[in-house]
């Protein structure tokens, strides 16, 4: 048996570096605010985000195979299947305020959001919707 001469074993991160990782993530933002009346602002939102990361696939093996306790190349040949992340949001929000005075408002708002999981085993099924509102006093000091 083989250690690292730190007093642990290698693992497949020290014992090679023939695979990459890759990772992307982008958001799209999209806002409107207006004040259609003095005391009356409506602000709308919409956004999407999706990001990606996943591993290259192992194709061979560039390390001692023994110095990687217990482990061999058969058991890390399929490590990119289990590390991919896919996942989009998008979201849908409407405001509403309503000013009482300059420092005092009244707010309603909307919020809807879908989330897609594209790659549902790394954290489990993430998908689904949901919707919020809220109703409420918003005061400036």
């Amino acid at each position: 048996m083989s250690s690292d001469g730190v007093g642990g074993w290698l693992h497949y991160g020290t014992a090679t570096s023939l695979t990459e990782y890759h990772t992307t993530a982008n958001t799209y933002y999209f806002s409107l605010n207006s004040m259609p009346f003095e005391d009356v602002e409506i602000n709308l939102t919409a956004s999407l985000s999706n990001a990606k990361a996943s591993f290259d696939p192992v194709t061979h093996w560039s390390g001692d195979v023994d110095a990687i306790h217990h482990l061999d190349f058969d058991g890390y040949s399929q490590m990119n299947t289990y590390s991919d992340l896919d996942f989009e949001v998008l979201e849908f929000k409407a405001e509403v305020y309503y000013y009482v005075t300059r420092d005092l408002s009244i707010l309603a708002e909307i919020d809807y959001n879908k989330f897609n999981d594209y790659q549902p085993y790394v954290y489990g099924d993430q998908t689904g919707k949901w919707v919020y509102g809220k109703l409420g006093f918003r005061y400036f000091f």
